[in-house]
């Protein structure tokens, strides 16, 4: 299963320059500074190395592939109407994991999507989270920078439960309705693509704002 949307690559996905180009799937990027978590002190290094929650990571066979892509900016043209929806996907760091599909975890990311919420940073729609990576359908205004949105967002995740991010992020600008309910049937469907669940309304680890 890939976690990125079969469609072409556009120029309204974004993603920020760095040091790391190592993708989660076939079309994503990672790459970027702002996403690296600050974990709780004595809880050792991002590698996993010495970390006592990582000793017994599980995994789940839906991992997804590694490709490198061309470095774009998260940067919005002028033009753009803040209004549109986002779409936004956010891996684990380690390929195949299962992270995301514990409820300590996923407690962890409403609470920091709704604190970004409450803040005015932006206004979630819809988030899934598979075992090693989430999708979310969200609007950011032009005033927040969208690199900096995502990087809290995981900072504050992790903060709530310790989480190593895949360096920074994939977002789509979704244009006009049809795309936005194309690409919001595509995320439901994500784990019944993947057999985990026969019908999308019965997986746990989803939230709808709106």
């Amino acid at each position: 299963m890939a976690c990125c949307s079969p469609s072409s690559p556009r120029p309204s996905e974004r993603r920020s320059p760095g040091r790391d180009s190592t993708t989660c799937c076939p079309r994503l990027l990672r790459v970027g500074r702002h996403a690296e978590p600050t974990l709780p002190s004595g809880e050792g290094n991002l590698s996993g190395v010495g970390i006592p929650w990582m000793a017994e990571v599980p995994t789940y066979s839906g991992g997804m592939d590694y490709r490198i892509r061309k470095q774009l900016p998260h940067s919005r043209p002028d033009w753009v109407d803040d209004r549109n929806t986002l779409f936004i996907t956010l891996c684990h760091k380690h390929r195949g994991v299962s992270h995301f599909n514990s409820n300590l975890v996923w407690s962890a990311l409403v609470h920091a999507a709704d604190h970004l919420r409450l803040r005015g940073k932006w206004a979630p729609i819809l988030m899934l989270a598979m075992p090693d990576h989430l999708h979310a359908l969200v609007r950011i205004p032009r005033e927040q920078d969208i690199g900096k949105v995502i990087g809290r967002f995981k900072r504050t995740t992790s903060y709530g439960y310790p989480t190593i991010w895949q360096a920074d992020g994939f977002d789509h600008r979704l244009r006009g309705q049809s795309e936005y309910l194309a690409k919001r049937a595509y995320i439901l469907q994500n784990p019944v693509r993947a057999g985990m669940v026969g019908r999308s309304e019965d997986w746990p680890y989803l939230k709808t704002w709106e």
